[in-house]
């Protein structure tokens, strides 16, 4: 491992990860962290501006090496996601701002609604619920 993830503590069904959030983002390994929530129960610790501790055990006695390999990749997977969101934030809004906007149909000017009086409405319908229930 690098100085970016660190193994602090292992033991036979948990391990002790310190991971560097000047690298990955915390939102990253919340992510990473959810994904593997049907298999490990999470712990997340912050210990300093740019460190976070996660803690994971096991739910069942299984290779807790298999474990820190899927979950750094996962953490990996999760970081550059974010990055692809976040480079391509402009050119999604444009995208769908183009998809609204030629949605619109601009060639048909809007006409003002007729006004009707109550002698129009025999379901009563334009009545408040004032005048039709206070009488």
């Amino acid at each position: 491992m690098n100085n970016n993830l660190k193994i602090l503590d292992k033991k036979k069904n948990s391990v002790i990860l310190s991971v560097d959030l000047d690298v990955y983002s915390l939102i990253a390994v919340k992510k990473t962290c959810f994904v593997f929530s049907d298999k490990y129960y999470f712990f997340i610790k912050k210990k300093s501006k740019n460190k976070v501790f996660v803690e994971v055990k096991t739910k069942d006695i299984e290779n807790v090496d298999k474990l820190v390999g899927e979950f750094f990749n996962e953490l990996l997977n999760n970081s550059l996601r974010e990055e692809v969101l976040k480079n391509n934030k402009k050119i999604r809004e444009l995208i769908v701002s183009r998809a609204l906007f030629s949605a619109v149909d601009f060639s048909k000017k809007a006409k003002p609604t007729k006004k009707t009086n109550k002698d129009e409405d025999p379901l009563g319908i334009m009545q408040s619920w004032e005048e039709r229930y206070e009488k």
